[in-house]
């Protein structure tokens, strides 16, 4: 398999950055000082839902999505997160410094994550939805939020991605790499229609290595990124006819040349990189199963699937179901790319499925209640009030099927259904779920503070439960009740995101699982968008 020089390719790289760090010196404003250390690192790449739609601050109208990370109630992700050391590598043109008056995130710097490392334009786009991009963020924010939780202290990221980027050859090469393939060997087979001698074309793989070998350069004498795993979000350009058929074998090749690659850069640098795995063949990746129902998008999930089951170290993280899209994007199509809460739970996803990963559970955690399934976005009916009666999946606990379940007013940003809650009713629902030893449950859901709500006091609660005979009338036991925390916000939908509020234990295997969303509170209250999630 012919290769890539790659150190030659990689010094001058470095060469032609100069003057693109000189460009954006004057925007690391929170460039990372501390003592030396071993930072647990991960890499994110792929295309354009790796890159990122979700909004920041939005500074003009007409921009897509219209909803911030403050009107979706994660304003705690809008700050600096100084856990978070980062590095964002692009081609040497792709360089967007600011747009709207705003500063853009820095590109080829070490600096402490910023909620806007996402896509940056500055020019007409698309179909005219205005030509800034706004601050833009993808599944980094939330992972690396989550992460550094979770690990207790510091971490680091390094992301290169392009959108509509393939990891099959592409149709016509461009000199500089701009929306060009991944592909791992330019080589030309006789039969090629393309007939590009090795190396005639730089593409995004390259920029893709040069990233991670020239964060290693850049970072602090006496530090060391010790490379966790790969974020892979990518397949959607793959998803055609031409393309989807042979995704499988063009993922399986990327890996196995990637690991190989990050090893020979890893010796080239043997005091700034290390491996976490026994060796750089076992090095991990998380592939994120694309979204889409078309022939070919199925195609290109199924070879995910089959790739990831073939090996002990990758793993598919669930970017399909329960998980929201923009209905119209900055080309009018909808369904494509994630949205600023869809970009969220991305992140959290893939947060979700590296922690499981390292206590040797299953990576991909499954949606019990969530979206369209069993109705855990109130939507399946609607109307300005519907009863219970009338709303499907979920049960009133209080006993009165009649009364109001879910209202089309004080709707959360989706304009949607949302529950109505009460202390003279519960939201009760059978998931349908067998409890196994060792599950695990995460819940997520917004709500708002309504009539007579009492912001000191008054929360929402959500309980697991069996019952003795197994239906949701039966006597009944909870397993586990999480309180939302109080109002902070008055008349603002706030997010709950409450993860392992629960793991299984032998004495209530084989029983059926029910959630029960409730409150004490004389006054009311909305509740939307609820998610049930459970790891085996």
């Amino acid at each position: 398999m012919g290769k890539r020089n790659l150190k030659g390719f990689l010094g001058e790289r470095v060469k032609q950055r100069t003057w693109v760090k000189a460009l954006i010196a004057g925007l690391t404003l929170h460039a990372w000082v501390a003592d030396a250390e071993v930072i647990d690192t991960w890499i994110l790449s792929g295309q354009s839902n790796a890159e990122g739609y979700g909004i920041t601050e939005s500074p003009v109208d007409g921009l897509a999505p219209a909803d911030t990370l403050d009107s979706i109630g994660r304003s705690d992700l809008n700050t600096v997160h100084t856990n978070v050391r980062f590095y964002r590598g692009t081609s040497v043109d792709d360089i967007c410094t600011e747009s709207a008056d705003m500063a853009m995130a820095p590109f080829d710097s070490w600096h402490s994550m910023l909620p806007y490392e996402g896509l940056t334009f500055d020019w007409p786009w698309g179909k005219g939805q205005g030509k800034e991009s706004g601050r833009r963020f993808g599944p980094e924010l939330a992972f690396g939020y989550d992460m550094q939780q979770i690990h207790g202290g510091e971490i680091a990221i390094i992301k290169y991605a392009r959108g509509s980027a393939s990891i099959a050859p592409a149709d016509n090469p461009k000199t500089n790499g701009d929306w060009n393939d991944y592909v791992t060997d330019n080589t030309p087979e006789p039969d090629e229609i393309v007939p590009n001698p090795v190396d005639t074309y730089i593409n995004n793989y390259d920029h893709l290595l040069a990233t991670i070998e020239e964060a290693a350069v850049a970072l602090p004498a006496g530090d060391t990124l010790r490379i966790q795993g790969v974020l892979w979000m990518q397949g959607e350009a793959d998803a055609t006819d031409n393309r989807a058929d042979d995704y499988k074998d063009n993922l399986a090749k990327f890996i196995e040349d990637l690991s190989d690659d990050i090893s020979k850069i890893a010796d080239a640098n043997t005091d700034k990189i290390e491996r976490a795995a026994a060796s750089w063949d076992e090095l991990k990746f998380f592939i994120g199963l694309i979204g889409g129902e078309h022939a070919n998008d199925i195609t290109v999930r199924t070879a995910m699937e089959t790739v990831a089951a073939g090996s002990p170290n990758i793993y598919t993280v669930d970017a399909h179901t329960g998980i929201s899209t923009m209905t119209s994007d900055d080309w009018l199509l909808g369904g494509l790319h994630y949205d600023t809460a869809g970009q969220v739970e991305l992140g959290k996803r893939y947060a979700a499925a590296v922690t499981l990963s390292e206590t040797g559970g299953n990576a991909t955690p499954q949606i019990i209640v969530g979206g369209s399934v069993l109705n855990g976005d109130f939507n399946a009916y609607t109307g300005a009030k519907v009863d219970f009666a009338n709303t499907a999946n979920w049960y009133n606990l209080g006993g009165d099927q009649t009364v109001w379940a879910t209202k089309d007013n004080i709707a959360y940003i989706d304009g949607s259904q949302n529950a109505l809650l009460a202390g003279n009713k519960g939201f009760g629902l059978d998931t349908g779920h067998t409890i196994s030893e060792g599950n695990s449950f995460d819940i997520s859901y917004v709500w708002y503070d309504a009539h007579n709500w009492v912001d000191a006091s008054d929360t929402v609660s959500v309980s697991l439960f069996v019952t003795l005979d197994d239906t949701i009338t039966g006597e009944r036991h909870d397993l586990k009740t999480k309180q939302s925390p109080i109002s902070t916000q008055n008349s603002t939908y706030e997010t709950v995101d409450q993860n392992k509020i629960y793991t299984a234990d032998a004495t209530y295997e084989g029983k059926t699982l029910f959630v029960a969303i409730e409150t004490s509170s004389g006054g009311f209250a909305r509740l939307d968008n609820f998610e049930l999630i459970v790891t085996p």
